[in-house]
C-alpha cells in the first residue's frame, strides 16, 4: 500500500498522511507548519532544539514547546485547558516530560497523532543519543503516526520501519528543485579552504563542520577569530571548551551572524535560516583530524543546503580523501554482533542460575561487553543502533579516494547539479593537525576547577552539577581520580594516566565499587604488541592478585587468559624467555579504566565469568 502527499500551487504540503514513512524529497515544504495547523491533536518530535526555537518565533502561541526549563506542571495545565486542538513540539530528550504529564492527567498519549520530523536522525543518531530510540516504543503505540524527512531512508531502513506497520510515501524530486554543488577532493583541507575564502573576501560564509575542536583550529590558523561565530549546543561542556580556548563568540541559537559562521550538526537539518542575502555555504570534512566530520550526501549535504529559505550563492563540499578511511564490512560487523550477542545471552542465562549474592559481579562483567551498547533494557538487540553502525561505515568508505567521493554523489544525481574538482598542495603548506595542548597545565586547570567548585563534596546547587557533568564529559578518568585519590598524589605522579588508572582501580576495589579488579589491572599493566619476560609477567600478576586478594600463585601462562600470545620465545638480548602479547581479549576504551570484553569464544567467556565469581 502506498500513500500520497498532497501539495498546493505554491509547493507546500496540505495534509500529512498517517502511518507512513514519508520521503518529502525536499526541505522547506511546510510539513511542520501543516501539522501545527491541522485539525487534530498532535505531537511533533524534532531532532534538535533550534527547530523548536525557530518555530516559537514564526508560529508564536500555536503550539506548546517542550524543552529545557519547561516544567511538567505547565504541560499538565495546558492539557487541562479547553482550547482547540492540542499541539506539542518536543525533542527526544524532553519527551519524558510529556509522558509524565499525560500519565498524571489521565490523557491518552497514544490517541494523539505523532509526527517524527527529520526522521532519518533516528538511525543517524541512534548510537550516541539514547532518547532518540527510547521514544519509539510510545511512537509505535500511537494509533496514528508518521515518519517524515527530506532525506530518504535506505532500503534496509525502510524494511525496518515497515515491520511496525508503516507504509511508504515517496515523492520524486522535480528537476527545478535540484541544487548546485561543487565537490572538491583535496589532500589539505585548511589550505584549500584558505584559497576559497581568499577568492572573495566580501562574502559571508556558513561553514558546516561537526567538530568544535576543528572549528577552533580553523579560526586560529586562518586568523579570523574576530570575524567568526561558532554555533553549537549550549551545554556546559561546549561552553567550557570554548572559554578555555579564549573564545567567547559562540551561540546555541541561530542569529547575529558574523562574516564566518561555523555550525555543528545540531544545525544541519529542519531549522530555517532566513537572510536578506545569499551566503556562500561550505561543508567541511576531514576524516584525519575529525572522524565524526564525515558527511553523507543525502542525509547531510542535502539537508544543509535546505536550511536557507532564500537560497545560497554557492555550495561547496570540501573533503579530505585518504586511504585511512577504510570501512569495516557489513558482513563482518553483523557476524561479530551476533557472535557477541549469543555469548552475552549464554553468560546471562548462566548468571540467572546462580544464587543472588553471586549475580552482582557477573552483571558487572556483562556490562563490560562491547555488545552491551546494542542491547535494550528488555534484553533484545537495538536494531536502530546496528543500522547506525552499518550506515556509518558506509559513509566512511566514501572518503577513501576522489573516485569513491565522486561515485557517492553521482548516486544522488536526482538531487544535485554536480561539479567536481581536485586540489592538491605540497608538504610546506599550512596543515590541520590533531589538536594539542600543554597537557600538564590543562590538567592543572581541570583539577583547580574541580576543587574551586568544591566538587569533592556533595553537589548542592545546579552550577556544581553542570560543572561536574562538563568535567565528566571532558575527562572522566581525571575526574574520577580527583574523586577517589588525593590532590597531592595526583600532582606527585604528574597526572600519569597509567598510574592514576591503576590507583583508581585499587581504590574502587577497596571501597567495594567494583568486584572485578583483576582484568582492569592486567590491561592497565600489559599492552598489545609488546614483549614481556616470564619473570616480569609472574611478578606483575602476583602483585595484581595480591591487590585483588586472590590466594593463588601466578604463572607466566596466566597472561593467556587476558591476551592472545605468541609461542614461548626469546624476548631480549639476555636470552630471557617470554611472550609477545597479541590481541587483548578485553579493551580499555578512551579515558575509562573499565575494560570492555571483546572475546567471541564463548568457552573462554564462561571460564572468565566463573573466575570472576570465584574471586
Amino acid at each position: 500500500m502506498k500513500a500520497k502527499l498532497q501539495f498546493n500551487k505554491e509547493g507546500y504540503i496540505t495534509a500529512i498522511p498517517v502511518n507512513c514513512i514519508i520521503n518529502k524529497a525536499r526541505p522547506n515544504c511546510g510539513a511542520t507548519t501543516c501539522e501545527i495547523n491541522s485539525p487534530r491533536n498532535s505531537i511533533i518530535i524534532e531532532p534538535n532544539l533550534p527547530v523548536i526555537e525557530g518555530k516559537e518565533i514564526s508560529m508564536q502561541g500555536k503550539f506548546f514547546p517542550v524543552k529545557n526549563g519547561v516544567k511538567v506542571k505547565e504541560i499538565k495545565d495546558y492539557l487541562k485547558t479547553t482550547v482547540g486542538y492540542k499541539k506539542f513540539m518536543t525533542t527526544p530528550e524532553s519527551f519524558h516530560k510529556l509522558r509524565e504529564a499525560f500519565n498524571a492527567t489521565g490523557e491518552d498519549l497514544h490517541s494523539y497523532f505523532m509526527l517524527f520530523d527529520e526522521s532519518h536522525k533516528i538511525i543517524n543518531d541512534a548510537r550516541f543519543r539514547v532518547a532518540i530510540t527510547a521514544i519509539l516504543e510510545d511512537f509505535f503505540k500511537c494509533k496514528e503516526r508518521s515518519l517524515i524527512s527530506a532525506s530518504p531512508f535506505s532500503k534496509e531502513d525502510v524494511e525496518l520501519f515497515k515491520q511496525e506497520g508503516l507504509y511508504t510515501c515517496d515523492i520524486k524530486l522535480e528537476k527545478r528543485y535540484k541544487k548546485d554543488i561543487t565537490v572538491i577532493s583535496t589532500n589539505n583541507t585548511i589550505q584549500t579552504l584558505k584559497d576559497i575564502l581568499s577568492r572573495n573576501t566580501s562574502r559571508q560564509y556558513f561553514i558546516f563542520l561537526n567538530s568544535i575542536d576543528t572549528s577552533l583550529q580553523l579560526v586560529e590558523k586562518l586568523e579570523i577569530k574576530e570575524e567568526s561565530n561558532i554555533y553549537c549546543s549550549g551545554d556546559e561542556h561546549n561552553k567550557n571548551k570554548l572559554y578555555r580556548n579564549g573564545y567567547h563568540q559562540f551561540h546555541h541559537q541561530i542569529g547575529n551572524f558574523n562574516k564566518y559562521n561555523f555550525l555543528t550538526s545540531r544545525f544541519f537539518s529542519a531549522l530555517d535560516i532566513e537572510l536578506d542575502y545569499k551566503p556562500e555555504v561550505i561543508i567541511f570534512s576531514d576524516y584525519s583530524v575529525a572522524r565524526n566530520s564525515v558527511i553523507s550526501p543525502l542525509d547531510d549535504t542535502w539537508q544543509i543546503i535546505g536550511r536557507f529559505r532564500n537560497g545560497v550563492a554557492s555550495t561547496t563540499h570540501l573533503a579530505l580523501t585518504t586511504p585511512e578511511a577504510v570501512p569495516e564490512s557489513k558482513e563482518l560487523i553483523l557476524q561479530k554482533i551476533m557472535e557477541e550477542y549469543n555469548a552475552y545471552k549464554l553468560v546471562k542465562g548462566y548468571k540467572e542460575l546462580l544464587p543472588h549474592s553471586f549475580q552482582s559481579p557477573l552483571q558487572e562483567f556483562l556490562e563490560h561487553l562491547p555488545i552491551h551498547e546494542y542491547i535494550m533494557p528488555n534484553g533484545e538487540l537495538n536494531r536502530y543502533r546496528i543500522h547506525n553502525r552499518l550506515n556509518h561505515e558506509e559513509v566512511v568508505g566514501i572518503y577513501q579516494t576522489p573516485e569513491t567521493l565522486r561515485e557517492a554523489y553521482l548516486q544522488c544525481n536526482d538531487y544535485f547539479n554536480l561539479t567536481f574538482a581536485e586540489e592538491y598542495h605540497g608538504n610546506k603548506e599550512m596543515r590541520l593537525g590533531k589538536r594539542t595542548y600543554n597537557k600538564f597545565m590543562k590538567n592543572m586547570k581541570f583539577m583547580e576547577e574541580f576543587y574551586y567548585f568544591k566538587l569533592n563534596e556533595p553537589l548542592v546547587n545546579q552550577q556544581q552539577k553542570m560543572i561536574f557533568n562538563s568535567l565528566k564529559k571532558e575527562d572522566p578518568l581525571l575526574l574520577e581520580a580527583c574523586q577517589l585519590l588525593t590532590r597531592e598524589f595526583i600532582e606527585e605522579v604528574r597526572f600519569d594516566r597509567q598510574t592514576l588508572s591503576r590507583e583508581i582501580i585499587k581504590e574502587r576495589f577497596n571501597r567495594g565499587i567494583t568486584r572485578l579488579p583483576v582484568i582492569d589491572l592486567v590491561l592497565n599493566t600489559f599492552h598489545e604488541n609488546r614483549l614481556y619476560t616470564e619473570s616480569y609477567i609472574k611478578q606483575e600478576l602476583n602483585n595484581i592478585y595480591k591487590i585483588a586478594q586472590l590466594e593463588r600463585e601466578a604463572k607466566a601462562t596466566d597472561i593467556s587468559r587476558f591476551f592472545e600470545t605468541s609461542k614461548r620465545r626469546t624476548v631480549n638480548k639476555q636470552g630471557e624467555k617470554g611472550y609477545l602479547l597479541l590481541n587483548a581479549r578485553y579493551s580499555l576504551s578512551g579515558n575509562n579504566p573499565r575494560p570492555e570484553f571483546k572475546e567471541t569464544n564463548t568457552g573462554i567467556l564462561l571460564e572468565v565469568g566463573r573466575q570472576f565469581i570465584a574471586s
